[in-house]
């Protein structure tokens, strides 16, 4: 039986699998890469929305526009610092994804009993899914920050922080509608949670509610 990890340990550890993750999605990085598949209609629209037209009001699509508008922030800041918007846009997304990997890395190392090796092995099994890297060197594609609010809830939920996973839950819906089911797992887990459930489903349901509050405010304006 091994010794438990010291928090030092467990911090270089946490670095060394951000770093792992990092350098694994840093490699799908190409300046000539392609614009392929329907994130290209994603990435004209976070065009058009840094340039300050909204979403449908201006642009239609029949999935939620979170990445839309990440995709538009990465957009203004490769203009702020002299970068190609669309370089800027695909390193972010890529950025992402690598923290993604350290989410996963959290989060096997806490269903290993608190074995960094365990994380390890978690998060070399996520990053064996190449696809995930090909879509984010693509671009602001749906569904990784709703993978990403995935993680976090799980992480959220274990630590008992209910209101940050109703709002994960909310951020996952607005990157794609198949994101509620985050939510919905959240509420969930609230519910089995012991005597105090009915307080900490609702903590989860004001977390999802406040997490929406600013997509209906802006779509009111």
């Amino acid at each position: 039986m091994t010794a438990p990890e010291s928090p030092r340990q467990r911090a270089l550890f946490s670095l060394a699998a951000l770093l792992i993750s990092g350098l694994h999605f840093a490699s799908f990085f190409d300046l000539e890469q392609s614009i392929l598949t329907d994130i290209r209609y994603f990435l004209y629209f976070a065009q058009r929305v840094a340039a300050g037209d909204v979403p449908h009001l201006d642009l239609f699509d029949n999935k939620t526009f979170l990445a839309s508008f990440v995709g538009a922030l990465f957009y203004r800041a490769g203009e702020l610092l002299g970068m190609d918007p669309l370089h800027a846009i695909r390193a972010g997304y890529l950025g992402l994804s690598a923290f993604g990997g350290l989410l996963c890395f959290w989060i096997f190392r806490r269903l290993g009993g608190g074995s960094s090796l365990a994380g390890f092995l978690g998060l070399f099994a996520a990053l064996s899914f190449g696809f995930t890297g090909s879509f984010a060197a693509i671009g602001n594609a749906p569904k990784i920050l709703m993978n990403l609010c995935g993680l976090g809830m799980i992480l959220a939920v274990t630590r008992r922080r209910w209101f940050l996973s109703g709002v994960l839950g909310a951020l996952a819906f607005m990157d794609w509608q198949v994101g509620a089911l985050v939510g919905l797992a959240a509420l969930v887990s609230a519910l089995a949670s012991g005597p105090e459930r009915l307080r900490t489903a609702t903590r989860v349901v004001i977390g999802g509610g406040l997490g929406l509050a600013p997509f209906a405010i802006y779509y009111a304006f």
